[in-house]
């Protein structure tokens, strides 16, 4: 009664301390306790008060009953599983240190209170009151002893082995006195719950001390019995030898599964807890702390494993190259991965595949590998004998190698083991290098350029504001380059912007080798480059650097089977001298790229104060040009076409002039570049068209010959969807008929989008005028192009014409232009013939026509009608 009352106590305890989840298994327990409690107490006291035979004691077997419901439990249901309170226990111990402090107390308070309550008992019963003050009193010094025993003893095993002999002295003691009680039928099993309680000491010594005093004391007790016959003494001492003997077993088993248990919670809890760690880590890493982050992450999990190393491969995304190398080894000797020169590019291909295909991968002995794989082994610590690796795939590709080393073979079981430890921190140090290639992707989309992977202008600034901070405490110099492609827009429009994203990053790749080291290219949006030099000594450091830039350039570019020809213009500022910040610098070295470009391209400007005038006056002459057309102050001026031997003029060519209020007389130079940046060409070359085409009506209606006049087109008036509808309604509005019209286009609109083109300059040849490509060898033009072109006459450029009896290179190109266009059956006009050796060369060449200063220079309407003596 006494076993089942404190058996009641605990699984109330327990009830409180676990969950609603665990009541139906407390409760469960505890009505096997009450069943084996009322079926001894029916058999030992009511049955043998109603019959007259005597009957067996046999409560001592229902104790049974509810030792096996807490076996099922422990089996089948893990009665002991994870727990709070086990957490702040040492390794492999049930009760902390406190926990068994307590228990000493409870156990103490007990001895002392039944000693006092039997004292009491005995005294009111009037029974053998000796005795029982002996047994009272051996009980109460026990219980002192137990009391006090944890604050005389310091040493945790000395406390234990004192309590390990109390607890066997009294267990003797009690079975002594018990024997010869009526009471000992019915208590001898009060040893049991002893044996039990051990379990929770996680000490075997002291369960098996109990068990085997429990033993010993009924056989002694068997011994000293005076029952006559010997047979009978057997059969009531040899059940309870057994069942004491039983009863240890159970308990050792309980105890083993209880430690088990215990372990692998201890375990389960101390890898959540390294998963934590390594999840925390890797929240805040980044390409600057992964080695660190991933070092200390291959440390934890070599501790936790047991492992002689741990290492990690980060491979390439095509599985044949590795980007980073992790490593642990105890002891700080860290793996060797440098590749051996002998190992080909098969081989280490060979163990990439190896790694996808088995995963995990197990070498049992590293000793049994091949041959082939003998620059493997000696990547490893000699004493490393087996290995276990686990690949991360992502997208098909190799991601990571995650590996253990040990210096032991590993159990088949402890394979799956490490699979199962190592998957999750693989997956997360997966996740940790995607983080990393993310945070990598956005920094360098934020600072490089996606195309060419050069700094861009955020970057670029940032590097140029640390140059000039350099620069002003060493007394240095920097220079900023600005370059700008002359010639990009016609090959981008030529062969498509795909071939024109590769000219750049063919461009980007050269210029950046002829750069120092220290210094910073960056590509500032489409064809512009931007350069910084620093630590220059003077500005004729920065010039030579210039120059090999443009030299860079002189090799022709292939693209698509096609060699092109690109060059350069360059603006340069130098720090201090055209401004002390990054802004200014920038600022001042585009202008002076745009003076290169003024001056024939291809060449190198350094920046001057007068530039930031001229600059100036553009932005005035800008503004002046918005109110020019409607103010009326643009004029045309003809130049009339004549045939070769300038007898007869078979055309004329419309050239506009501002005529400026203040500036006077100002050429097409000076402001129909401008008219293109502001976005006023469509309307200025829309109303040159009409008045053309007016004039030229005019002078036939006048009695003039009837000849054509041609006006030329810029590329922003190309480029518009309207230009056949415009030309259309100019020919309607002027009267004029189509066949005395002709439209001069550039060489580099002939060469843009195939297709546009020659659709645009078909649509336009259906309206019946005349179409000439103008200043022509001036562009790479593709000759393929040129003759599926709908065009009637070529003209050469001046500068071509100018160089006649002065360049042979220049008559060379002449000759060629003159026999190109008349194997294709077009007509040639010279452009800027001047004097009379120019006139006999063309001659002699078959040139068609020219124009030029040598027969008429560019005039006025009405000396126009002068010339063809009509009345004005």
């Amino acid at each position: 009664m006494t076993y089942s009352i404190l058996v009641f106590g605990i699984l109330l305890f327990w009830k409180f301390r676990k969950n609603k989840k665990e009541e139906i298994r407390v409760l469960r327990i505890a009505l096997s306790f009450i069943a084996a409690l009322g079926l001894g107490a029916f058999l030992e006291i009511f049955l043998n008060l109603i019959i007259a035979a005597k009957i067996p004691s046999m409560a001592h077997l229902f104790i049974l009953m509810p030792l096996s419901v807490l076996f099922y439990e422990i089996k089948r249901n893990h009665v002991m599983p994870e727990s709070e309170d086990l957490k702040k226990v040492s390794t492999g111990v049930i009760l902390s240190e406190f926990e068994q402090l307590r228990f000493y107390q409870y156990l103490s308070s007990l001895f002392i209170l039944i000693s006092i309550v039997y004292m009491i008992i005995q005294t009111i019963l009037l029974q053998d009151h000796y005795s029982s003050v002996q047994f009272s009193l051996s009980l109460l010094v026990t219980g002192t002893i137990l009391l006090f025993l944890p604050r005389i003893v310091i040493n945790g095993k000395d406390r234990d082995n004192i309590m390990l002999v109390t607890v066997n002295i009294s267990i003797l003691m009690i079975m002594a006195f018990l024997s010869n009680q009526e009471i000992y039928n019915y208590a001898w099993t009060f040893p049991i719950p002893i044996i039990f309680i051990s379990i929770l000491y996680n000490k075997k010594h002291l369960l098996y001390s109990v068990a085997s005093v429990s033993v010993l004391g009924n056989i002694w007790l068997m011994i000293l019995s005076k029952e006559p016959h010997y047979r009978n003494m057997v059969l009531i001492y040899l059940p309870k030898i057994l069942f004491f003997i039983v009863s240890a077993f159970i308990a050792s088993y309980i105890h083993k599964v209880y430690l088990n248990r215990l372990n692998e919670n201890e375990s389960r809890i101390a890898y959540q807890e390294m998963i934590s760690r390594i999840s925390s880590s890797l929240v805040t890493i980044s390409h600057e702390n992964q080695k660190e982050c991933f070092e200390s992450i291959l440390e934890e999990l070599g501790l936790f494993s047991n492992a002689r190393e741990a290492f990690l491969v980060c491979c390439g995304k095509e599985n044949r190259s590795i980007q980073n190398i992790y490593n642990w080894g105890i002891g700080g000797n860290p793996i060797d991965w440098e590749l051996p020169p002998e190992v080909s590019e098969y081989k280490f291909d060979q163990f990439l595949q190896l790694m996808m295909a088995e995963n995990p991968v197990y070498i049992e002995d590293l000793n049994l590998l091949p041959s082939d794989f003998d620059w493997f082994k000696k990547m490893f610590h000699p004493s490393v004998t087996s290995l276990v690796a686990v690949s991360e795939i992502r997208e098909g590709h190799l991601y990571s190698i995650l590996g253990l080393n040990f210096s032991n073979p590993i159990h088949p079981i402890s394979i799956k083991e490490m699979r199962q430890i190592m998957g999750i921190p693989s997956n997360l140090i997966a996740d940790g290098l995607l983080k990393i290639e993310n945070e990598q992707k956005i920094s360098f989309m934020a600072y490089y350029d996606a195309l060419t992977g050069l700094p861009n202008r955020l970057f670029f600034f940032d590097q140029l504001d640390k140059a000039l901070a350099l620069a002003d405490r060493t007394e240095k110099t920097v220079a900023v380059i600005m370059m700008d492609l002359d010639s990009f827009k016609y090959i981008n429009d030529t062969m498509g912007h795909d071939a024109g994203d590769l000219l750049l990053r063919r461009v980007a790749e050269t210029l950046s080798s002829r750069i120092r080291d220290y210094d910073t290219m960056s590509r500032f949006g489409g064809d512009e480059f931007l350069f910084i030099l620093s630590q220059l000594n003077n500005q004729n450091e920065a010039a030579a650097i210039a120059e090999k830039l443009l030299q860079a350039l002189v090799e022709p570019i292939s693209l698509a089977g096609e060699k092109f020809y690109i060059t350069g213009s360059l603006g340069i500022s130098c720090f201090p001298g055209d401004g002390k910040n990054g802004e200014l610098l920038f600022k001042n070295a585009d202008t002076a790229m745009y003076v290169s470009k003024g001056e024939g391209k291809n060449r190198y400007t350094f920046f001057s104060q007068e530039m930031n005038k001229t600059a100036d006056e553009k932005m005035q002459l800008s503004n002046e040009l918005y109110r020019a057309l409607e103010r009326d102050e643009f004029v045309l001026n003809y130049q009339p076409q004549t045939d070769i031997s300038g007898t007869k003029i078979i055309g004329m060519e419309a050239l506009i002039r501002w005529n400026h209020p203040e500036k006077g007389l100002l050429p097409p130079l000076d402001f129909i570049p401008l008219a293109e940046d502001i976005g006023l060409i469509n309307d200025i070359g829309k109303w040159v068209l009409y008045k053309a085409c007016k004039d030229n009506k005019d002078l036939q209606d006048r009695g003039g010959p009837c000849i054509r006049v041609a006006v030329n087109l810029s590329v922003k008036q190309f480029s518009g969807s309207s230009l056949v509808d415009m030309v259309k309604e100019t020919l309607y509005q002027s009267e004029l008929k189509p066949e005395y019209l002709e439209l001069e286009i550039t060489e580099s609109i002939a060469m843009g989008d195939f297709t546009d083109v020659q659709q645009v300059l078909k649509n336009l040849r259906e309206l019946g005028i005349t179409l000439s490509i103008d200043d022509f060898g001036t562009e790479y033009s593709s000759l393929s192009r040129l003759r599926h072109l709908p065009v009637d006459r070529i003209k050469i450029d001046k500068q071509f014409i100018q160089g006649i009896s002065k360049s042979t290179h220049d008559e060379s190109i002449t000759s060629f232009i003159i026999a190109l266009s008349k194997s294709m059956g077009l007509k040639v006009i010279a452009e800027g013939v001047e004097s009379n050796s120019q006139i006999s060369f063309l001659t002699e060449k078959s040139c068609d026509e020219i124009q030029g200063f040598y027969f008429y220079k560019p005039m006025e309407f009405e000396k126009l009608l002068d010339v063809f003596e009509v009345k004005a």
